[in-house]
């Protein structure tokens, strides 16, 4: 059997395993034998965040999923299409995301935007920051929203 002795961990990384551990409730978040610096590492993460306080832990698993979930670039977002600015609303200053509601326009009937639906437009929104799209991408994700 074969193990990384030396594995480093970005933090996202280490707020990764630290969550699933809490999410499964697992004892060891990183199996030791395999990574053992990395499973150090985890393991005093999720030391410290069961030693907390109710509300430092609450605080904490907030501001690891909310890392993880990615942040919303603004800039970017203004010039998407007013749906898909709706669908981001809730994740916003009320007053910037009520605009966007008014500015979308009731949804069709029926409709319920999915968590995995936001998370798209919010990497949607990250991935455009760091790059341009082509013309015939930004189509395509038009098409893939029914925005078009």
């Amino acid at each position: 059997m074969w193990y990384v002795e030396t594995m480093v961990l970005a933090q996202g990384e280490v707020d990764g395993f630290v969550l699933a551990s809490v999410v499964h409730d697992n004892k060891e978040p990183v199996d030791s034998a395999l990574m053992p610096l990395a499973g150090q590492r985890c393991a005093q993460a999720l030391g410290r965040l069961r030693e907390a306080e109710r509300a430092m832990r609450a605080r904490t698993l907030r501001t690891i999923t909310a890392r993880m979930r990615g942040q919303i670039q603004l800039e970017r977002v203004q010039t998407f299409p007013p749906r898909a600015r709706a669908l981001l609303a809730t994740e916003v200053p009320k007053s910037l995301g009520s605009g966007w509601l008014r500015e979308a326009g009731p949804p069709r009937r029926g409709f319920r935007a999915t968590d995995e639906l936001r998370a798209f437009v919010r990497r949607w929104s990250a991935a455009a920051a760091l790059q341009a799209r082509s013309a015939r991408e930004r189509e395509r994700l038009r098409r893939i929203l029914c925005l078009g």
